[in-house]
């Protein structure tokens, strides 16, 4: 069972997931579907009006498919009952939970950039600067559009694979979704050759190329650079980078 927007479909298992962010549990999904770790249920919950969190922990627990919960939060309005649901959950099986946004700098300020051969050497050793409110509201809702739209393209290749994608539209809704992920791709190579910094592209998506073919890794590629699975790998090639830089100054 899949009760999310994007629904890569990994093979069954023994781990369920329940996520207040939907865009996480499309990375999840795909990162399954690439190491073929099975699930049994996943949740999005991330609008929930009545459920949230702590019942589907509850209900987790006594859910006999169920082996291993991952739980991903952003928000408790209830911390008392959360607790009380973990208490009783751990009590008889594993529970991995992720908290977003906890920490002041590292991830939430992380940097992208791109590899040796494909971009100029960083100037300085620095980390980035806080972004003021102004530009985190703006930004936020740019982010926004970025992620639903990587999702959206996801969905497009299920529009192709389905029965009625010759009728009704589906065509053009796919094609859009696709356009715009190859946009995203081409404003980072734009930002890149433009200012003469560092611009790097990352997405557990780009695995599916095996498959399909996701457009916005595949431009990606077009443009000469490298789409990274993941922001791990991303921030470790800024640091070689960097690295470089600073031995090339002899610093």
């Amino acid at each position: 069972m899949c009760a999310q927007i994007v629904a890569p479909f990994p093979p069954a298992g023994g781990i369920s997931v329940v996520s207040q962010s939907g865009n996480l549990v499309s990375s999840f999904l795909n990162y399954a579907v690439q190491t073929g770790v099975g699930i049994a249920k996943v949740i999005s919950s991330g609008n929930s009006a009545q459920t949230g969190i702590a019942e589907y922990l509850e209900y987790f627990a006594a859910d006999p498919d169920t082996q291993v919960v991952v739980a991903y939060l952003e928000g408790v309005p209830d911390g008392r009952r959360l607790i009380a649901a973990i208490r009783r959950l751990t009590a008889r099986k594993p529970l991995v939970l992720v908290n977003g946004g906890v920490a002041s700098g590292g991830p939430t300020r992380g940097a992208l950039a791109h590899r040796i051969a494909r971009h100029r050497r960083p100037r300085l050793r620095r980390r980035v600067p806080p972004v003021r409110r102004a530009a985190r509201t703006e930004r936020r809702g740019g982010f926004r559009v970025g992620r639903d739209a990587r999702d959206a393209a996801a969905t497009a290749n299920l529009f192709r694979s389905g029965p009625f994608f010759a009728s009704g539209g589906v065509e053009r809704i796919s094609e859009y979704h696709e356009r715009q992920d190859r946009r995203f791709a081409e404003a980072a190579r734009d930002a890149s050759v433009r200012h003469g910094k560092p611009a790097l592209s990352a997405t557990e998506l780009v695995h599916t190329d095996r498959a399909y073919g996701n457009a916005g890794p595949l431009a990606v590629k077009e443009f000469g650079r490298v789409c990274y699975p993941s922001a791990h790998r991303a921030v470790e090639a800024l640091r070689v980078l960097v690295d470089r830089a600073l031995w090339m100054r002899g610093t």
